[in-house]
């Protein structure tokens, strides 16, 4: 067994140092791509293709199958089911690029974009392109091997931001976008076939054996379609209810809020979801696991948060530009719903890896539910505002709840499980709102040497509340850097 754990521990350091340097590049050419491409495209034209990927987004989530994690999540041999799943997503891919490409005059309508249609027909060979992916990558992250998986990634993101840039340099408008990301999809595609094994690219129409992850397989389904409805349905409202250019300054506040947050929760769930797997038949490893890992990603999370919310005027102002700041007010609320959105996903991880996934998906059709009673009079009383509200209220309201089912799974206090998340709360809260404060104080300009103070003074603010209250934090950071130490040191050996 120790030898077990310290290769665990040693994958653990190795893949979470690798995915999170792979990520921070991934988005931080993602970002240059948005602000770049954003900047010189204005409201207009990005509200365009933003009909295009709110398009897409929702038909690959809705028709999400729950096989690929299901493979994670099944033990033993899984030889038999590869290539029927990488059959079905192929069968899917091409079910939901015909249905954009055939839809697309009714799409461009509803939304009132008739620059939309010319985009919808091209840009519906992507779920095609993406649905012939082999399942190389999923499979590596099972086993906690990410070296050739980061590489790629990074390629087609590094493609991606040159053939983005350059198109909208030459020509300003929303085709930058939609040659960007299919640049992306097309690398990632042909770079696993290229990195899998011959007998992983062929095909079978053998569904029988899929029965045996049906109903892992369905509950995973339910719940990513549901909670895409309540994460990302708020973009139909908007751009139904409003018109494009408040569906860009909409998801420019949301692409602004949520991609560093929600990058670091992708890499947790990359990890947690096959580790706490590994754990599940071992209750103290698997709560070690628990408590060290929301003890880690608490801290670090709510300070991101706090960053960007004292940051967010100076970086409009610096990065996007003026015509950009009606999306300003939108980030304190988003902000809020990331948060809870995030700390949903190792939550989720564990209950998928005790095989109850059924809680994680009933929990969030409840909060659907809801949202979906009130989204529609706040966005036709306070427009974008109002959507972003209803996010944040209902983000917080449902994550005490999510605590408590957490708490009945593990058979924890209920005291236990908040206490991951009150103090760094607080110091997210007071760092976040005083920093604004101080800062506004010294220098309320809105240049570069205010983004930099903000960012000093936010970041102090923060350390200095975590540190007074190092005792209810549990484990400690005291604990927590030790048991980090513990893992580097097995990796090193």
């Amino acid at each position: 067994m120790p030898e077990i754990n310290e290769n665990i521990g040693r994958q653990i350091v190795q893949s979470g140092a690798a995915v999170t340097l792979a990520r921070i590049i991934s988005r931080v050419f993602t970002l240059i791509r948005a602000i770049t491409i954003a900047r010189w495209l204005g409201p207009k034209e990005m509200g365009v293709f933003a009909v295009t990927m709110v398009v897409i987004g929702a038909l690959e989530q809705l028709s999400e199958t729950g096989l690929r994690p299901a493979l994670v999540q099944r033990q033993g041999d899984i030889n038999k089911y590869r290539l029927p799943v990488r059959t079905v997503n192929a069968v899917r891919g091409i079910f939901i690029g015909l249905l954009i490409f055939i839809s697309a005059p009714l799409i461009a309508k509803l939304f009132h974009s008739p620059e939309s249609l010319s985009i919808l027909k091209i840009i519906a060979i992507l779920p095609v392109i993406t649905g012939f992916e082999p399942l190389y990558i999923i499979l590596s992250q099972k086993e906690l091997q990410f070296a050739r998986v980061v590489k790629l990634q990074l390629l087609g993101s590094f493609i991606s931001l040159g053939v983005g840039v350059a198109y909208a340099y030459f020509k300003p408008d929303a085709w930058a976008l939609l040659w960007s990301s299919l640049a992306d999809a097309l690398i990632v595609t042909v770079g696993a076939h290229v990195l899998s094994a011959g007998s992983d690219i062929r095909f079978s129409f053998k569904w029988g054996c899929l029965r045996d992850l049906r109903h892992f397989g369905t509950w995973t389904m339910i719940n990513r379609q549901v909670a895409f409805i309540y994460r990302r349905g708020s973009d139909w409202i908007v751009g139904l209810l409003l018109n494009v250019k408040d569906l860009a300054f909409y998801q420019m506040a949301f692409l602004f809020s949520s991609t560093l947050i929600m990058e670091f929760g992708n890499v947790i769930g990359q990890l947690s979801f096959p580790i706490f797997s590994k754990f599940q038949d071992d209750r103290e490893r698997l709560l070690r696991a628990f408590h060290t890992s929301f003890g880690i990603i608490s801290i670090l999370v709510f300070f991101m948060a706090a960053l960007i919310v004292g940051c967010a005027g100076d970086l409009f102002h610096v990065l996007l530009g003026d015509k950009w700041l009606p999306a300003l007010p939108l980030v304190p609320w988003l902000i809020i719903s990331v948060l809870s959105d995030f700390f949903n996903r190792p939550q989720g991880s564990i209950l998928q890896a005790l095989g109850r996934v059924d809680l994680a998906t009933k929990m969030i059709i409840w909060r659907s539910l809801a949202w979906l009673v009130f989204i529609y009079p706040m966005v036709h009383y306070w427009g974008i505002l109002g959507s972003a509200m209803t996010l944040a209220f209902f983000g917080v309201f449902f994550q005490l709840y999510y605590n408590m089912i957490i708490s009945r799974v593990l058979k924890l206090s209920y005291f236990r499980i908040s206490k991951h998340l009150v103090i760094p709360g607080m110091a997210f809260a007071l760092a976040a709102i005083g920093g604004l404060k101080v800062k506004d104080l010294l220098y309320p300009g809105n240049n570069v040497i205010g983004l930099f103070l903000s960012a000093m003074v936010v970041s102090a603010l923060y350390i200095i509340i975590i540190y007074l209250g190092k005792q209810w934090l549990e484990p400690s950071p005291q604990a927590l850097l030790q048991r980090l130490k513990s893992l580097f040191a097995k990796c090193k050996s």
